[in-house]
Formats: C-alpha cells, sequence, structure tokens
C-alpha cells in the first residue's frame, strides 16, 4: 500500500515537472532572459479609445477532449457568454459611454475605466514563443475565451488581445496580440475584468443628472402634486420655491428637502434590468404610486420617472424612465426619499439675507424716525435724530432679529383685506440695506411695513403683521419684537462709552492722572514695556485691565452734543488725560475733568469732538487705580523650568493664547457670517 502511494507520489510530481518544462518555460531549454519579463505588450492612452468590444467563444461541447494530465488548465466558460460593444462620445469632461450592441443602453464608465487603465500600459509577466499551431493550442489560444478588441481611431483597425488557458497555478492566464508571433503570461485579473454579463456593463444609475444643474422638480402621488423650482435670491436659507400664486417669498422651501430629493434622484440605482417586460400593469406602472419629474436649467434636458409597486409577495418596486422600454428593480425604500409633504417643507424665514450683509437700517414709526449706517462690522454711526456714535451691539441684534424673522402664516391679498390689516399707517417702517455685491455702487433694499388688524390694542397684541413692500400678501408673525421697538428716545441707540478701541489694536499708551504721566508701550503681543514714571517690563495683566477700564467705562448721561468749549468742565486741569495709539486705526482719546455740578460724577469728552458726557465718580476713581497698579511690578509666577533653573520663564511661546489676533474687518465679517450661517 505505502509502495502504491509512493509511486503515484511520484508520477505526479513527474507529471508536474514535465508541465513545468514543457509549457511554464519560456523557450523550451533557453533561460529566460531580461527582455522577455515585464515586457510591455500592448501601449494604448485610454484617453484616446474609442470603441471596444468584448467577444467571447461557445463553451466547449460535451464531446470536447479532456486535457491530458500536465496540460494547461481551461478556464471555465460562462454558461450564456454575452459579447458586448461599449462606444464613447463626447469630448474631454462630456465623454460618455454607452453599450451600442446588443443593446441600446448607458455604460457603467468606471468599469470601462479600470479596464482601460489596465491595459494603458500592460506589462506581461512573462513572453513565451508561440512557434505554431500546437503551441497555440497548448495556451489556449487557438479558440480563445475571451477577445478584447480596442479602437483608438473611429476608423482604425482595433488593438486585440486573446485569452486562452489559465496557467498551472490558475494565478495567471496566456494572453496574445493578435498579429504577433509571441504569447505572453498576464496576471488573471486581466480577463476576470472581461468575464462578465451583459448587465454589469450597465450604469446602475436610473437617472443621469447632476443635481446641481436641475432647476424644476415635479413629484405627484395619488391625487398630491408638489413642484419645486430654483429660485435664487429669494431667501438666504434656499434657492428652492413652490410653485404656485402669491409672492415668492412665502413659498420658499426648506433646502434640506429639496437636497433630499436630489440626492435620493441622483444615487438611484437599479438592482436589475428587465429588458423585454411584461404589460406595464403587471409592475403597477399604469398607474404609479409616484412619478417624479426633474427639469435642467436653460433647457439642458429632462428626465421623468414612473415608481410603479412590487409584484405580490415581492420587496422590491418597479421603475420606468420616460418612454423607454425597460423596467428597473429598485429597492423599496426609495418611495420614502423621494416624498415631501408639502405643509412641513415651507421656509418660514422672511428675509434673504444674513446680519452680516446690513449696512443700514432706516426705521419710522409716527413722527419718531432712526437711521443708522455701518463703518465696519462691529461700528455703527448714527445718522438720525442725531449724528453720533451707535451702539453697535444693539444695532447688530437688531439686524440679526429682522433677518431671523419667522411666519406664522401667509395671508393672500384678500385674506390681509378682509383682516382690514392698517398697512396704509404702519405701526413701524422698516427699510434694510445691503453691502454692495461685486461692482455694483449700492446694495440691495429690502422695505417691508407692519401693521395689526384696524382697531386692534397694540399693547395688547401678541402677534402682527408685516407685508414687504412692493408686494400684496402678508405675513403674520408671532411675538412681539417688532412691537416693542421704541425710537422715541435717541440716547437708547447710541454708544454710551465715551472711547471706543479694540484692545489689541493699541501699541501705545499715553496719560496723566493728577499731574503724574504714564506711558507703556507693546514690545510684542503678549508683553508691555513701561516708559514712565519707571522704565521697566510692565505687569501685563495690570495693563491689559487697565484697557479693559478705559473700553468699558460708560456715560449715565449725554450733557450736550453741541460743546464748542470745554474750559467750564476742567480742560485746563483735567484728573485723566489719555491718548491710546491704534496703529493702522489711527489714535483714541479721553479727557476726564472737573466733577459735574448737577448729579454728581465727572464731565468727559474725546478731544475734537462736541459731545460732552457724563460718567460716574466711583468709575473714575476705579480707572485712576488702574493706572497706579500698571506700574507696580509683576509678580513671578514660578514654572517647572523657574523652578529648576531659577532663571525668569520664556512665555513668548504663548503670544498667540494671551493675545487676540491682528485680523482685518474683512476676516472679521467672514467669520462672523460663518459663524451665523453654522448656526
Amino acid at each position: 500500500m505505502k509502495l502504491g502511494k509512493t509511486v503515484g507520489l511520484v508520477l505526479i510530481a513527474a507529471g508536474l515537472g514535465a508541465y513545468v518544462y514543457f509549457f511554464e518555460r519560456t523557450d523550451k531549454g533557453a533561460e529566460d532572459t531580461p527582455e522577455e519579463l515585464e515586457k510591455v505588450v500592448v501601449e494604448i492612452p485610454k484617453d484616446s479609445v474609442v470603441k471596444i468590444a468584448i467577444t467571447g467563444a461557445p463553451p466547449a461541447s460535451p464531446e470536447s477532449p479532456t486535457p491530458a494530465a500536465g496540460s494547461a488548465t481551461p478556464v471555465a466558460a460562462p454558461a450564456e457568454p454575452q459579447n458586448v460593444v461599449l462606444t464613447k462620445s463626447g469630448t474631454g469632461e462630456e465623454t460618455s459611454w454607452s453599450i451600442s450592441d446588443p443593446i441600446l443602453a448607458r455604460a457603467d464608465s468606471g468599469a470601462i475605466d479600470r479596464v482601460l487603465g489596465k491595459i494603458e500600459k500592460l506589462k506581461a509577466t512573462r513572453v513565451l514563443k508561440a512557434e505554431d499551431a500546437a503551441d497555440l493550442k497548448a495556451f489556449g489560444l487557438d479558440a480563445p475565451r475571451r477577445e478584447l478588441q480596442v479602437w483608438d481611431k473611429q476608423d482604425g483597425e482595433p488593438v486585440v488581445i486573446a485569452f486562452g488557458n489559465e496557467t498551472f497555478d490558475k494565478a495567471n492566464v496566456y494572453a496574445m496580440r493578435r498579429g504577433k508571433a509571441e504569447a505572453f503570461v498576464l496576471p488573471k485579473y486581466h480577463y476576470t475584468d472581461l468575464d462578465k454579463k451583459l448587465d454589469d456593463w450597465r450604469d446602475k444609475k436610473v437617472l443621469p443628472i447632476k443635481k446641481e444643474t436641475i432647476g424644476r422638480i415635479e413629484l405627484t402621488y395619488g391625487a398630491e402634486a408638489v413642484t419645486l423650482i430654483k429660485s435664487p435670491g429669494v431667501a438666504a436659507a434656499s434657492d428652492w420655491v413652490l410653485d404656485g400664486p402669491g409672492p415668492a417669498r412665502a413659498r420658499v422651501v426648506q433646502k434640506s428637502a429639496a437636497d433630499k430629493v436630489l440626492d435620493a434622484a441622483a444615487s438611484l440605482e437599479a438592482k436589475a434590468f428587465i429588458d423585454n417586460p411584461e404589460e406595464e400593469a403587471s409592475y403597477g406602472l399604469t398607474q404609479p404610486q409616484l412619478t417624479i419629474r426633474l427639469v435642467a436649467e436653460k433647457d439642458a434636458g429632462a428626465w421623468e420617472l414612473k415608481l410603479g409597486k412590487a409584484k405580490e409577495g415581492e420587496s422590491r418596486l418597479y421603475a420606468k424612465l420616460g418612454s423607454g422600454k425597460t423596467v428597473y428593480e429598485l429597492e423599496d425604500k426609495i418611495k420614502g426619499e423621494l416624498t415631501l409633504n408639502k405643509s412641513e417643507i415651507v421656509e418660514r424665514a422672511l428675509a434673504s439675507f444674513k446680519e452680516y450683509e446690513v449696512d443700514r437700517l432706516t426705521l419710522a414709526a409716527g413722527e419718531a424716525s432712526l437711521e443708522a449706517a455701518r463703518k465696519s462690522y462691529d461700528d455703527w454711526q448714527l445718522e438720525k435724530p442725531i449724528k453720533a456714535r451707535a451702539d453697535a451691539e444693539r444695532l447688530k441684534k437688531l439686524a440679526t432679529d429682522i433677518a431671523g424673522l419667522q411666519a406664522a402664516a401667509y395671508l393672500t391679498k384678500e385674506e390681509a383685506e378682509k383682516a382690514a390689516l392698517s398697512f396704509d399707517s404702519p405701526l413701524l417702517a422698516l427699510a434694510i440695506t445691503l453691502k454692495p455685491k461685486g461692482d455694483a455702487a449700492t446694495g440691495a433694499k429690502h422695505e417691508l411695513d407692519v401693521a395689526l388688524p384696524a382697531g386692534a390694542d397694540k399693547a395688547a397684541a401678541a402677534e402682527y403683521y408685516v407685508r414687504w413692500r412692493g408686494e400684496e400678501g402678508a405675513f403674520k408673525v408671532a411675538g412681539r419684537l417688532l412691537l416693542d421697538l421704541d425710537l422715541s428716545a435717541a440716547t437708547a441707540w447710541r454708544d454710551h462709552h465715551p472711547i471706543a478701541f479694540r484692545n489689541f489694536r493699541v501699541t501705545k499708551i499715553n496719560a496723566e492722572v493728577e499731574g503724574k504721566k504714564y506711558a507703556a508701550e507693546r514690545e510684542e503681543a503678549a508683553t508691555w514695556k513701561l516708559t514712565s514714571p519707571v522704565e521697566r517690563k510692565a505687569n501685563r495683566e495690570a495693563v491689559e485691565k487697565l484697557l479693559d477700564g478705559l473700553r468699558e467705562l460708560q456715560a449715565d448721561e449725554f450733557i450736550s452734543d453741541t460743546t464748542t468749549s470745554f474750559g467750564p468742565y476742567g480742560e485746563s486741569q483735567p484728573i485723566v488725560s489719555v491718548t491710546l495709539d491704534l496703529g493702522e486705526d489711527g489714535a483714541a482719546a479721553l479727557v476726564i475733568g472737573a466733577g459735574a455740578s448737577e448729579g454728581g460724577g465727572r464731565y468727559a469728552w474725546e478731544p475734537g469732538k462736541p459731545t460732552l458726557y457724563r460718567v460716574k465718580s466711583e468709575a473714575v476713581k476705579d480707572l485712576m487705580e488702574r493706572f497706579t497698579r500698571m506700574t507696580e511690578e509683576a509678580s513671578a509666577e514660578p514654572t517647572p523650568e523657574a523652578v529648576t533653573s531659577g532663571d525668569e520663564p520664556d512665555l513668548s511661546g504663548m503670544a498667540g493664547m494671551m493675545e487676540e489676533p491682528d485680523i482685518t474687518e474683512e476676516e472679521l465679517e467672514a467669520a462672523a457670517g460663518e459663524e451665523e450661517a453654522s448656526q
């Protein structure tokens, strides 16, 4: 028994050796040469290919002789070999591939690109001499299992690569180029890439759309229909509106709703194709449960897809594109992704702008009015009823509130008239001017009026109505935001800070407090140097607190906006006089003079400006103490390095963390815009 097994193993080994000797050697007795290994056997730039044909021989008949022991193993042929012809159309980035035989259909460009990428510079692992028909038959190349024909010119002769048997280790396959007197060995994946069914070459995407080009979405399910139209600029939150009567502003659709449909449509893939379908009724297509029609902008095309129903006992759905014949099998879940509820998708935001885009606000309520212009992102100037620096935070909040107005309901012209809304004499008239865009000299202007029903009690109202000027309908808005605006007291909209600056802009401080001079200058982002009354490194924390005290100082009264002489208010002997160098921003200055004769406190003013303020004595006293503390030596804060070495810790690497960045107004506005968008 053991002897018989041994003999059998020896015979098998001999057969393997014979195979390797006769079929796996490059040149039947000659050693491999470098030229015969890793040789480029086909070179075709893939971008130049215009046509591909993939053909296959019929499967071997049952009578075909079994290969002799030790010979190469034939590649198993598919049960139903399918030939296919693929054709490219278009140029540049607009190229596309289609199946031109045996059917007409869009092709999977990705699958084709993978094949062409691998043969663009096709390297054989080994090159074999095929000197006669016997050699071809041994390699399976007398009747190839697959042939790849590639045309790189519309009317030229194709490059033909024939694929034969697998090598003995089944990792490679024999191949040859028609017209060449040599065979070669290729990795097997070159063959398996071609050994596909017809449907494997088809584009699985049902709708060949680019969602960014779609300008109209029509959805019909049962008796309900929803049509969305792209209308850029109507609202800041979305470019889509419902088709129908009334102003576009009243029909804005949530951007996420339109994106949901377009994303689902663009990614819709067929699980299978039925090219010879039964009657449409068999697939529920005579009375589809959903029809979607997408229209591209600029008349660039339109697509209509009908979604039928699953057959009894099936979970899949069937769909058909336009007047085409093919029926697609789809997953059942797609229906929900293509369905919209009209009442839930309307965008309630009324404004088509963001706070940071507002350049000017004009408000009028009866005899009172207010006008303010933006000088920079956080700098507003009152222009009416007086010219003065405005409370920037309050105006930014108002602009934010207006930009965020939400409608609770929309009233048509007839409904507004029936509600007897008093828009002829509005409670508030509001105009919003935006920053100019591009080369425009002026920005867009939005005007709205606020009203209540005739005879309504404003004090008790819990909602109000707004109408954009030039439009006929009105929006109902919940709350009292625009009802509670008080324009009668101009001082409420003024900046109550006698001096305005940003800490990180200050480069030098020069001051005199009760006759004592103080001076400091910034050396680096995080360090200050005292130059008066002594010269030494300044207490950085104390300097920053001094600047905070100056910036946060507030007036509790505006004494006069027409002051021509400040002599009576202590100009000759001020208690505090300070000038800040702001680099490119110029300078800021403040003088605090004598005590006020009425109401206590002290007079304060900006040199060269006519406004006289009154500030509290306690705030002035605190400010003076901050100047004193600025001259105190900084207390050393030990660090691990300082404890071990005794040297002063190096804080230069912390400069960026200790100081606000030096950024431009444009960068501040962009950052604010990004923050607003993220919210």
